[in-house]
């Protein structure tokens, strides 16, 4: 996996060192469930999805991105790395991808209330929305989603879609 991530970086398209793109990969882990079906929202270099896939061959993962030559770069490091049997990669915008996912996980997406929107139309009801968050960023202003019970592991928050009362 380092050597697949080394590549995205020489490619430019991981923005961070191969060892801090698993590290922090590595702390969405903690809250998926075996057997979950995962989109990686916005998959960029493949961080996390990538990782989580590799790490975690009990979960079926789809990494999304908007960008062609992103997209054909993770198809071959998918061939490559062996996992072509349960990771799907997608080539489309957000707003166009159909699915009931268990999960969607989100490490540099968009803005809170957009990722929460996308989230919205593709997570399952009773499943998680995982983002990487900022202090700064404003999740407590997007009502259709609220922290979870679960923990939420360092430098992410976990959320639950917030039921209507």
């Amino acid at each position: 996996m380092r050597q697949a991530l080394a590549e995205q970086a020489r490619l430019g398209i991981l923005g961070v060192t191969p060892e801090e793109a698993i590290e922090h990969s590595r702390r969405y882990e903690a809250v998926i469930a075996s057997g979950a079906a995962v989109l990686d929202l916005g998959s960029g270099g493949g961080i996390p999805g990538l990782v989580v896939a590799w790490d975690r061959p009990d979960v079926r993962m789809t990494l999304l991105d908007v960008r062609r030559k992103r997209t054909d770069q993770l198809e071959r490091l998918v061939r490559r790395l062996g996992l072509r049997e349960r990771v799907t990669v997608v080539c489309d915008r957000a707003e166009r991808v159909a699915g009931a996912f268990d999960l969607v996980i989100a490490r540099k997406f968009g803005r809170p209330a957009e990722v929460a929107a996308v989230a919205d139309r593709l997570v399952r009801d009773g499943g998680l929305l995982v983002v990487s968050a900022a202090p700064d960023d404003r999740w407590d202003a997007v009502a259709s989603w609220r922290p979870s019970s679960v923990d939420s592991p360092a430098g992410l928050l976990v959320l639950e879609r917030a039921r209507p009362a």
